[in-house]
C-alpha cells in the first residue's frame, strides 16, 4: 500500500469517525472513556456482518479489526489492508508482532498508551481521538510548536550545546542530523551503544563543555555532558 487513505465510520444515528492514515504505522494513544475502544469494535462489528452491524465503513481499501485468538492466520490472509490492532491483544507489544507489521502489505492502527521501542514510526503519526458532540476525529498528540523538543527552531536551537552525538547511524542519527541540518548544531554518531565511550575518550577534551549524547537508558557515563 501507499498513500494516504481517508477513513470514515459512523453507527447509524450515532457515533463517527473520520481520520486519513498516511504511514504504514499509526499509533492512537488516550485515556479510557476517549473512543479508542469503541473505534476498535465499529470496525470489528463491520467486518463481520457488513452493514447489517449498523456501521459504516468508506474506505477506499478494506479495514479489518485484529482479533486477539486467531491473529496470525488472520494476518497472514490479509494483504493491502488496513488493519486495526487494540491494546487488548497481548502479542501487541512482542517481537514477534512487530516483525508481522514490518513485513506486512498492510498499513497498521496500533490502538495504545504506551510505546512500541521495536517499531519505527513517525512523531507525526502519534494521535489522539478529538471529540465534538457524536463526530471524532484524529489529531496529533505532538504539535509542530516551538515549545515541543523536537519542532525546535533549526535556525536557533536553544540549547546550549554545539554537538550531538548518537548512538548508532540509523533513525533516531537521521532525524537529528536532518532537522538541525541548517543550524550550527553538528550532528555525528557513535555507530554503536558501547562505542560512545570511545568517541568520548577521543573528542571529549575539544568539546568539554559543549556536548550532548543521546545514551540509550542502559548506557551510564561519568563525564559532564546532558543526556536527552
Amino acid at each position: 500500500m501507499n498513500g494516504s487513505h481517508l477513513v470514515k465510520i459512523s453507527r447509524r444515528r450515532g457515533t463517527k469517525y473520520t481520520f486519513t492514515i498516511k504511514r504504514n504505522i499509526t499509533i492512537v494513544r488516550g485515556d479510557s472513556g476517549t473512543g479508542k475502544t469503541t473505534l476498535f469494535d465499529m470496525v470489528a462489528d463491520y467486518m463481520r456482518t457488513g452493514e447489517q452491524s449498523g456501521v459504516s465503513l468508506q474506505c477506499d481499501c478494506p479495514c479489518v479489526a485484529l482479533t486477539d485468538y486467531d491473529w496470525r492466520n488472520q494476518l497472514s490472509s490479509v494483504h493491502d489492508s488496513i488493519v486495526f490492532v487494540d491494546e487488548g491483544l497481548k502479542e501487541i507489544h512482542s517481537d514477534e508482532f512487530a516483525h508481522h507489521v514490518l513485513y506486512s502489505s498492510n498499513y497498521f492502527v496500533l490502538i495504545s498508551r504506551a510505546d512500541f521501542p521495536n517499531l519505527p514510526y513517525s512523531v507525526d503519526e502519534i494521535y489522539k481521538i478529538k471529540t465534538s458532540g457524536k463526530y471524532h476525529s484524529f489529531i496529533p498528540v505532538y504539535q509542530d510548536r516551538g515549545n515541543h523538543r523536537y519542532a525546535i527552531s533549526r535556525s536557533a536551537p536553544k540549547q546550549d550545546f554545539s554537538i550531538l552525538l548518537c548512538e548508532d547511524s540509523k533513525s533516531g542519527f537521521q532525524f537529528f542530523e536532518r532537522h538541525f541540518a541548517d543550524s550550527e548544531l553538528t550532528c555525528t554518531s557513535a555507530m554503536t551503544n558501547s562505542a560512545i565511550l570511545r568517541w568520548l575518550d577521543q573528542h571529549l577534551e575539544a568539546y568539554r563543555t559543549k556536548c550532548v549524547s543521546t545514551l540509550g537508558a542502559s548506557a551510564q557515563v561519568d563525564a559532564p555532558f546532558s543526556a536527552v
